[in-house]
């Protein structure tokens, strides 16, 4: 007794030998089941329906002036051997698969001679959906990204729109406005547990550029144009920060501080800080650094002695990391040294954060690797808020230095 499979292809090459035009629309029906599996019907081309329902098991009928088969039917009347009734027509018409182009290795191609700063293969899922027709968008969004990589200034979508791209309107595009943030994100890991829209804004994109701000206490004097402003030294002698704004940067030169200064990662401790009276200035990074503490930082004269208080693990020493290439610092409270000492205040080191800490390590660049070795040695990292002062280990300037400042400065 002949096995299902013999009788689907015995009786189909008896329907095909006797009507050979038969096969065409065979492979029509087969070809149309690739790209959709689940469809419920498919139009036949005019032809006879008593010639269709010999291969297609009476599942062919008229509606109107189309001939339609119906695949929901042949399923039912199939069951289970619909796969092996589709399998043995593959082979009765002649039907040979379209050879699909591997549309994902033929961008990545382009792409890396394109682009060749790019770790393409990260992006493997997310090229999945993607095609030929999405690499101009591709481009337009490297294009952005190293725009706002070695931007100085703030700028609003409109603006940037125009100036690359000829069109105010082009970063509404959301596909390019998230390609932008995936390459950023590569290229800075920092950037990795921010959204899209903190990280445009860190990089100074913003329909608001005078959102971006920068918070200080010490006393600071600077020129504006040809005028010395005092404001930011008035209010530390008053015991109190000063924010900056875009605004305020806009024509910002020649800053001045007779002090050492601290860059700190969290507010609380900012603002402890502050209320201790410590004669030493401060500079509130906001977590990772925006443009307006860069730019803040970058004005500081050279001679300056520049240090940075954030948390142990590895996203605080990547900022640690960003100011150090713009100013060249020293880590406080937060050095291998110090850790080993708070080592009971120290909390387990996350998987998530083992991966990150052990992907610095491998830079030889990376400033820190100290620290890093120290984290990943010990599994504990130390959060600022968790330190435990036994004394004060920075110079104390006192009153005397504070009035000394006001006059050099004056």
């Amino acid at each position: 007794m002949k096995s299902k499979n013999e009788q689907y292809l015995a009786g189909q090459q008896r329907t095909f030998k006797r009507n050979p035009q038969l096969k065409s629309t065979a492979i029509l029906v087969l070809k149309r089941l690739a790209t959709n599996p689940d469809a419920k019907s498919i139009t036949l081309p005019n032809d006879s329906l008593g010639e269709y329902n010999d291969l297609f098991l009476n599942c062919a009928k008229r509606r109107g002036e189309r001939i339609v088969l119906d695949i929901s039917a042949m399923k039912t009347v199939l069951s289970s051997s619909f796969v092996a009734w589709t399998e043995a027509l593959k082979t009765t018409s002649d039907f040979v698969p379209e050879k699909k182009e591997n549309i994902q290795e033929a961008v990545l191609s382009l792409l890396r001679f394109q682009i060749p700063g790019i770790d393409w293969q990260q992006f493997t899922a997310e090229l999945k959906r993607e095609s030929m027709a999405s690499l101009p968008t591709l481009q337009n969004a490297w294009k952005i990204a190293e725009y706002l990589q070695n931007l100085t200034e703030t700028i609003a979508p409109a603006e940037l729109g125009a100036k690359l791209f000829h069109d105010s309107k082009y970063l509404k595009n959301c596909s390019v406005q998230t390609w932008a943030c995936r390459f950023l994100r590569q290229k800075n890991a920092w950037c990795e547990e921010l959204s899209d829209q903190e990280i445009l804004q860190k990089f100074g994109l913003t329909n608001n550029p005078t959102a971006s701000t920068v918070m200080v206490y010490g006393a600071f004097v600077y020129q504006s144009v040809d005028t010395t402003m005092t404001w930011i030294r008035d209010l530390w002698s008053k015991k109190q920060s000063a924010i900056l704004s875009g605004d305020n940067l806009a024509d910002f030169s020649k800053l001045q501080i007779d002090t050492p200064v601290i860059t700190v990662e969290n507010e609380t401790v900012f603002n402890t800080m502050k209320q201790s009276n410590p004669e030493f200035a401060l500079v509130y990074t906001a977590g990772f650094p925006g443009r307006a503490v860069r730019k803040f930082v970058g004005m500081l004269p050279e001679n300056v002695q520049l240090f940075h208080w954030g948390d142990s693990d590895p996203e605080g020493y990547e900022i640690a990391a960003i100011l150090d290439n713009i100013h060249r610092l020293k880590l406080f409270r937060c050095n291998a040294t110090e850790l080993e000492q708070q080592k009971n205040h120290c909390i387990p080191l996350s998987p998530a954060k083992q991966k990150r800490a052990k992907r610095l390590l491998q830079n030889p660049e990376f400033p820190f690797t100290q620290e890093i070795g120290w984290i990943l040695q010990n599994m504990l990292w130390l959060e600022q808020e968790s330190y435990r002062e036994k004394e004060l280990e920075v110079v104390k300037w006192g009153e005397q230095h504070r009035h000394s400042c006001l006059c050099t400065l004056s």
